[in-house]
């Protein structure tokens, strides 16, 4: 079983700011580097979204 731990850093209604920005300055790599398993996963959280 993979798990992963997934992190805010903007939602689609907010804009591109410079908290966005701090956001996304303070991510760093952890255990792990095998995004896939996060990927698909929210790929198929995301598909409702936009269809």
């Amino acid at each position: 079983m993979a798990w992963f731990i997934a992190h805010y850093i903007k939602d689609f209604g907010e804009s591109y700011d410079r908290e966005v920005k701090a956001r996304i300055s303070g991510i760093s790599p952890g255990d792990y580097t095998r995004m896939g398993p996060a990927i698909r996963y929210l790929g198929e959280k995301l598909k409702g979204l936009f269809t």
